[in-house]
């Protein structure tokens, strides 16, 4: 049986046009990071995805055949745009990108609920928070929400 959180009941929790920031190294890009990736470019209330792709070399993959294979895997997702990093990490990117470069607007950090990839979510949106370690440094209009999907 599946049971929605309350949370998403109340209206006040609604936020729309949300950029999703999805960082990681996909090296290999699997099925599973396309689900992922498919269900917040399919989610409501979700403006963009951003698919931030990491630097360096795992399993002979680099960073340039990593970006041809997610532009060939998800052409259908008009959504969803492709991104090769320039710092040392794909969430280093992420944070970067919200204290330095991010438009007015809503964003969250994409993630799988699975094993322990969430809590870099709640990390993100909690270093964000009002009372979060990067509150100070948000730019003008940007707010960061812990926006959870079901895989």
């Amino acid at each position: 049986m599946y049971f929605k959180s309350y949370k998403s009941w109340l209206n006040e929790n609604i936020e729309e046009n949300v950029i999703v920031l999805f960082p990681g190294g996909f090296k290999p890009l699997t099925a599973a990071h396309i689900q992922l990736m498919k269900r917040y470019a399919e989610h409501p209330n979700v403006k963009e995805v951003r698919v931030l792709i990491g630097p360096g070399v795992r399993n002979g993959i680099t960073q340039e055949i990593s970006l041809k294979i997610a532009e060939e895997l998800l052409t259908s997702f008009d959504n969803v745009s492709i991104e090769a990093v320039k710092y040392p990490t794909p969430i280093l990117t992420a944070y970067k990108y919200i204290t330095d470069e991010a438009e007015p607007g809503i964003y969250a950090l994409a993630g799988s609920k699975k094993g322990g990839d969430y809590k870099r979510v709640t990390q993100f949106a909690d270093d964000f928070s009002p009372m979060g370690k990067y509150a100070k440094l948000l730019r003008k209009g940007v707010k960061v929400i812990e926006m959870p999907v079901e895989v």
